[in-house]
């Protein structure tokens, strides 16, 4: 579990005033038949005194990828800006459940669901899925992941393949 607060304030000189919190957490819950429950979830809260426009890009939020919501790109679901590029959200909320198996030594199989997504206010909140097929091998110096995911309930929805390499959190 992870717990962090950030922020500034005018009279501590900064030019605006800023609040964030953020909160983790993973867990494997050992399952009968020699299954392992993998449970994570991750929310963040920011609140402003200036529009979001002066806020750094790397204090917003970004969803998607490996660590998030699989089925989509590394730091691909937030909103946009007036370009329509992306410009980071405010607030973040993901969540992850994976079921894993051992198959043949070091190796194991995996299915897993993943949800969530950056946005700017509870109103506009958008939930992205995401979910898929793992195939990991622990090896002594780490575990090598490789995942299939699918996004779920896209007009078009599409296949991503992530590779990582280490334990993830």
């Amino acid at each position: 579990y992870m717990v962090e607060v950030r922020g500034t304030h005018e009279a501590l000189g900064s030019e605006m005033g800023l609040f964030q919190g953020i909160a983790e957490g993973s867990r494997l819950t050992p399952l009968p038949w020699s299954l392992t429950l993998h449970t994570r979830a991750a929310a963040a809260l920011t609140v402003l005194s200036d529009p979001l426009s002066q806020l750094p890009p790397s204090l917003r939020f970004f969803a998607g990828g490996d660590q998030s919501v699989r089925g989509y790109a590394y730091k691909s679901l937030a909103p946009k800006d007036a370009d329509g590029d992306l410009a980071g959200g405010k607030h973040l909320l993901t969540a992850s459940v994976e079921l894993e198996r051992p198959v043949y030594k070091d190796w194991s199989l995996s299915v897993f669901y993943d949800v969530g997504n950056a946005f700017d206010s509870f109103s506009s909140l958008r939930l992205h899925q995401g979910a898929g097929v793992g195939l990991h091998y622990y090896a002594p110096f780490g575990a090598l992941n490789l995942s299939v995911a699918r996004q779920i309930n896209e007009d078009e929805p599409s296949y991503r393949i992530h590779f990582t390499a280490g334990f993830q959190r």
